[in-house]
């Protein structure tokens, strides 16, 4: 018995050496392993810095129809190659977002990029502070558009990014897929319809009050029409005869004051009435609530079907309010 516990302990000591052997050796592949890839990752992070600011270093503004088509072409092979290397290229990408006096095509498609990537709100919040860099001084309208149309889908307020459209009457979005244009009013109302009506209503009266910009004044009426509620259609009522407002936009708050007395009149028979109804698939007494949540819904979309129900929605909104 004596000399049978001793080999077995002799065995159990052997095992244990064994043990401990292979634990010494793993350890030393791993460092070794380490010591090798962080000069390796620091590689391909330099790399992916370079790849950034290389697919970065252009003016939007002063960029040809094919030069658009060939840069279109370079942003969604960045994407791509960061979507492979999510590492390198997230850690690269931060360093260029932080950084000031870059190109805005960084701070936009770049900030867009990192917020399509990451679930961190440190990175989130890194990239939606780049997008406010934008000035739209060098990034083109409708990638812009794009961005803010993409960032309420997300849940943003965008109200204060948006404030830069106004800047710029000629404003146009040309979608390429669908094939689909419009200007600075469809463009500025786009984004805030995806959001609850109580984030913007209020500071769009207030903007209102103080553009003397006769294209912005028209865009801000619009998107206050679309709106839909009560503070709205008061100031919308407010402004068509104020003496501030210019010629222009006084003209198209009259317009839609008596777009939205005409509609409001119609039978419940009305032809026009009935094919909203089933165009949009509403029941005969929607709630006000349902269909603003179906209005948000569609706006997700970008289409000329998703204009088309926007109005038809907001005939029904104008008609549900004034049955109360």
């Amino acid at each position: 018995h004596e000399r049978n516990a001793t080999q077995g302990g002799c065995r159990e000591l052997r095992i244990s050496m064994r043990l401990r052997a292979i634990a010494v050796t793993s350890i030393a592949i791993l460092a070794t392993l380490v010591t090798y890839a962080r000069p390796l990752y620091a590689q391909a992070e330099h790399e992916a810095q370079q790849d950034i600011q290389a697919t970065y270093d252009f003016d939007a503004s002063a960029l040809t129809t094919a030069e658009r088509s060939r840069t279109a072409q370079l942003l969604a092979g960045l994407w791509r190659r960061f979507a492979e290397q999510p590492g390198p290229y997230r850690a690269a990408l931060r360093v260029e977002l932080l950084s000031t006096g870059k190109r805005e095509a960084l701070y936009c498609d770049g900030g867009m990029l990192l917020l399509s990537q990451t679930t961190s709100n440190s990175d989130q919040s890194l990239a939606l502070a780049s997008i406010r860099k934008c000035s739209l001084a060098e990034i083109q309208q409708t990638p812009y558009f794009k961005a803010m149309h993409a960032l309420a889908v997300r849940g943003a307020d965008t109200f204060e990014w948006q404030l830069a459209m106004l800047a710029k009457p000629s404003y146009t979005v040309n979608m390429d897929n669908p094939v689909l244009s419009f200007a600075q009013e469809i463009a500025f109302a786009y984004p805030l319809l995806i959001q609850d009506e109580q984030r913007y209503v209020t500071r769009l009266v207030e903007r209102l009050r103080k553009e003397q910009e006769p294209n912005a004044q028209k865009t801000l009426i619009r998107t206050l029409w679309y709106a839909a509620t009560r503070e709205s259609e008061a100031a919308i009522r407010l402004f068509a005869v104020s003496a501030a407002a210019s010629a222009a936009a006084k003209s198209e708050a009259k317009q839609l004051l008596g777009r939205i007395s005409q509609e409001r009149k119609w039978p419940t028979s009305h032809d026009a009435l009935q094919a909203i109804r089933s165009t949009l698939k509403v029941p005969a007494k929607p709630t006000e609530a349902s269909l603003r949540v179906a209005r948000r819904e569609r706006m997700n979309t970008i289409s000329t079907e998703a204009l088309r129900d926007l109005e038809g929605f907001t005939t029904l909104l104008y008609r549900i309010r004034s049955q109360r």
